[in-house]
């Protein structure tokens, strides 16, 4: 069964939007990403036109280079460290490249 991809950001940043301002903080690691997605949420931009701003070279998935500016974009200067991090845990299927659906889904 496939999903309206745009449907679920909607419901994602509608339902999420005051639960991430709230979330109990665990590791510092949730914590930053729990930080991230509350600056992507203050700046009120629509997932979907987020994402495609940030897909610099157009290609439907955030590469680490587009990824990093990204972070700095929303005021997240990483460590190479941190930022890599940051990138595994966003690419869940590993591939390498951030989809639209899995930076939906990390941000939850």
């Amino acid at each position: 069964r496939e999903f309206n991809k745009d449907v679920v950001a909607w419901q994602y940043e509608e339902e999420h939007r005051q639960a991430l301002k709230t979330a109990k903080k665990d590791t510092p690691f949730d914590e930053l990403v729990k930080k991230v997605a509350v600056a992507i949420y203050d700046k009120d931009i629509k997932l979907k036109k987020l994402f495609h701003k940030f897909d610099t070279n157009g290609n439907g998935s955030l590469e680490p280079a587009e990824f990093k500016g990204a972070m700095e974009s929303v005021g997240y200067n990483l460590a190479p460290e941190q930022l890599m991090q940051m990138f595994a845990a966003f690419d869940i299927d590993h591939n390498g490249r951030i989809a639209f659906w899995e930076f939906v889904r990390s941000l939850g």
